[in-house]
């Protein structure tokens, strides 16, 4: 299926959709009045025309207009036809937020990225007046059957994707056939496939690889976690970078793979690394409850974490700073992303913005006592800045 982001895209009736026809029909021409092509006062086709062209019943155009003027979006007067009469719901736009996959089942104690991410959310739709509808996906449950759901197909005007698991051409397919704009928050999908607001994990963790080299560590071991979480191709990559720049090779034995809990994969994986015949004097965890695994099996080896063993998290959780000795951080600013997508996502509703866009929101390396100098000296401290897109700007 070719990319959802365009509003062209927007005019063909997906008949394989597990969304009604009435429903795509009338998100199709809400799409339209939103974004301007049908503006106030001007005509909606008439219904023969609309069967006609879209290839439906006469009984799904009723349905479908029935929907847009209880929202006050058209006005429909008999021998004269119908004519759009606002270019905004009465109730004002609805945005979905599709979230799943951050209990303590992925992580071995709570996250707060969700807040982090709806808190972004709200600081743009709350001044636009617009309302937040939230959808939770459960580990068991399947997207398609959560994106059928009465409150998607009838009450949302454009989606929030953000989801612990791989985003799959599967998964993209599904939000196609929603007939909705949508933006997927914090994972990359393929330039022009659909929205996303990410940040540059390649950068990131070649970043904090860097810093780890910098301080003189030639063994690093690297934490990752479960293939079927989207981030650690990115975090492998940023690492490998890193060491190609010094001309060293990536030890193999120095990668762990772990499962979930991403606190359990942490402690096993720092077990394991501790215990080869070389081990690493440095661990690179791809994510800070990776990190906080670590940490307890440093202890229970009987060494401390930064003065016997560096160890460097990624993602910035509120609780990295109080750990420790307070843990240096690849930090991902989770709000920020929740306010350059729904800044996005307005657009794509609107229409100001028709082709599915990328946007890269900075991340910043937090240095603290978790990594420090081999030299006895005092522990790196202080901040230093990733690279970006401009904001996206709504």
């Amino acid at each position: 299926m070719s990319a959802h982001g365009s509003l062209g895209k927007m005019l063909a009736i997906d008949r394989d959709s597990f969304v009604p026809l009435y429903v795509q029909l009338k998100n199709l021409l809400q799409r339209q009045i939103l974004s301007g092509q049908l503006s106030a006062g001007s005509v909606v086709p008439s219904e023969f025309e609309l069967c006609r062209l879209h290839g439906v019943s006469r009984m799904t155009v009723r349905q479908a207009l029935g929907d847009l003027e209880s929202e006050g979006l058209i006005r429909r007067e008999p021998g004269r036809g119908t004519f759009v009469l606002a270019e905004m719901p009465r109730r004002g736009l609805v945005l979905g937020l599709l979230f799943g996959g951050f209990g303590d089942h992925t992580f071995g104690r709570r996250s707060d990225a969700f807040g982090d991410l709806f808190r972004g959310v709200a600081e743009v739709t709350g001044p636009r007046g617009a309302l937040i509808h939230a959808i939770h996906l459960s580990d068991d449950d399947r997207l398609d059957v959560t994106l059928s759901s009465v409150a998607v197909r009838s009450l949302v005007n454009g989606l929030l994707v953000r989801i612990a698991r791989e985003m799959t051409e599967e998964s993209l397919d599904a939000l196609d056939r929603t007939g909705l704009p949508y933006v997927v928050v914090k994972r990359r999908v393929p330039p022009g496939r659909a929205s996303c607001v990410v940040c540059d994990d390649v950068t990131g963790a070649a970043a904090g690889t860097e810093h780890l080299l910098g301080l003189g560590h030639r063994r690093i071991g690297l934490l990752l976690g479960p293939r079927e979480i989207g981030t650690w191709a990115d975090r492998r990559q940023g690492y490998e970078l890193a060491h190609a720049r010094h001309d060293l090779a990536v030890d193999p034995d120095l990668i762990y793979t772990g499962g979930l809990p991403l606190d359990e994969a942490g402690y096993r994986g720092t077990l394991a690394l501790l215990a080869r015949r070389q081990p690493p004097t440095a661990l690179f965890a791809a994510s800070d409850h990776i990190a906080a695994g670590a940490y307890r099996a440093i202890r229970e080896l009987g060494l401390e974490p930064g003065a016997d063993v560096a160890v460097l998290g990624y993602g910035g959780a509120s609780f990295a700073g109080s750990m420790q000795p307070p843990l240096t951080t690849v930090t991902v600013p989770i709000c920020e992303l929740g306010r350059q997508a729904t800044s996005l996502l307005f657009d794509l509703i609107t229409g100001a913005v028709n082709e599915p866009q990328t946007v890269v929101v900075p991340w910043r390396l937090d240095l603290r006592d978790s990594t420090p100098e081999r030299d006895a000296g005092p522990p790196s401290r202080g901040v230093i800045a990733g690279n970006a897109t401009p904001p996206h700007r709504g």
